[in-house]
């Protein structure tokens, strides 16, 4: 929760940076504070300007707790970023002493980066960021979430695209490729895995039904047995005929649970079907995959 928290204070800071909206950073009670002033160049009923807490907002009452759901976050950052992250762009990285090892030896490197975003909605339902970074050697950043670490250092825009940069966008869009099948192939072990248990359930909920049909059949067994008992014993043609008509309903009720126990018993039942058939579709939902962008970078 708390590297969520500084990257919701990050991708706010760096908007207000990015659109020079004037804004002051505090600590205050141990909480992380944003104040921004009134300004005409934030959206909607943000424009009057607000308060926000990096974390949890505890007892204060003049700030809200900064989330992914917040205004701020959504209407401002998010689609400032995405509106301006359209397109092809290039930018310089500059790596902190925190930057990883793999990231320290590509210093001076230049290559493509793309971020995708892959949304699985079978059993494991998730949004997964891929990212991929593909120098001009060919090589492709490895681990992959050193791809992601690279996203997260300090950046600028460059005033043009490297235009003489060796990897192409064709080259890119081919490691991309690749990323999502690998990426695609580790959840399907996950899924695979939640799908032999949901249809693991699956039978023992029929056999539970199972159990309470074969119960009931021997209760109606029971009953009928009573009932043949006391027409062997009745004494009058009304008795006998009040209990030959309970034979045949008993008996009828008997078929019936029968029947019902030898489709279970087969699997031939609607609700098992209909539940068997969910199953297998969620099990095998494509992942959707979307280009968030791309872009030329070079290390420093």
């Amino acid at each position: 929760l708390a590297a969520l928290d500084a990257d919701l204070e990050r991708i706010v800071t760096d908007y207000l940076c990015a659109n020079d909206i004037d804004h002051a950073t505090e600590v205050q009670d141990g909480r992380r504070m944003i104040r921004i002033p009134a300004c005409d160049r934030l959206p909607g009923a943000l424009s009057e300007g607000l308060s926000v807490a990096a974390g949890h907002a505890g007892a204060l009452t003049e700030a809200d707790t900064l989330h992914v759901a917040h205004p701020l976050v959504r209407a401002a950052a998010v689609d400032d970023a995405r509106l301006k992250g359209s397109g092809m762009f290039a930018v310089r990285f500059r790596l902190t002493a925190q930057a990883p090892e793999v990231l320290q030896r590509r210093r001076g490197a230049r290559g493509r980066l793309a971020l995708s975003r892959i949304s699985y909605r079978g059993f494991e339902r998730e949004d997964r960021l891929v990212a991929t970074a593909v120098f001009e050697d060919a090589a492709v950043l490895r681990p992959a979430e050193a791809a992601l670490e690279l996203l997260g250092m300090p950046c600028e825009d460059l005033p043009a695209p490297l235009g003489d940069l060796a990897v192409t966008a064709g080259d890119l869009d081919e490691v991309v490729d690749e990323e999502l099948f690998f990426d695609q192939s580790h959840t399907s072990r996950a899924e695979a895995e939640a799908f032999s248990r949901a249809l693991d359930r699956l039978d023992q909920y029929v056999e539970d039904r199972l159990l309470v049909q074969r119960r009931g059949q021997r209760e109606i067994s029971d009953q009928l047995k009573q009932a043949e008992e006391r027409r062997d014993a009745a004494l009058g043609a009304d008795a006998r005929g009040r209990a030959e008509e309970r034979i045949r309903r008993l008996e009828r009720e008997l078929s019936d649970a029968e029947e019902r126990i030898e489709r279970l018993a087969a699997r031939d039942d609607g609700d098992y079907e209909r539940w068997r058939s969910a199953a297998h579709r969620r099990r095998y939902e494509p992942p959707r995959a979307a280009r968030l962008f791309d872009v030329e970078f070079v290390i420093a």
